[in-house]
């Protein structure tokens, strides 16, 4: 029988080159397990971040 390992589905966000080798972006990705989600360019992050942070207010708002 053969043994298997628990999936790794933690969600992490890290830091990221993103195509080193030609026209480098800096920023970070989402990864759940070994695998990456999302990319987001550092200049994007404050964006993407504020959208987070609106929809988490709506859903505690309506929640409640």
């Amino acid at each position: 029988m053969r043994h298997e390992r628990e999936k790794d589905t933690r969600i992490r966000v890290r830091d990221y080159t993103w195509n080193p080798r030609e026209e480098a972006t800096r920023g970070v990705v989402i990864m759940r397990g070994q695998y990456i989600q999302c990319f987001i360019p550092y200049d994007e992050v404050a964006t993407y971040a504020d959208k987070m942070i609106d929809l988490l207010e709506t859903h505690e708002r309506n929640s409640a």
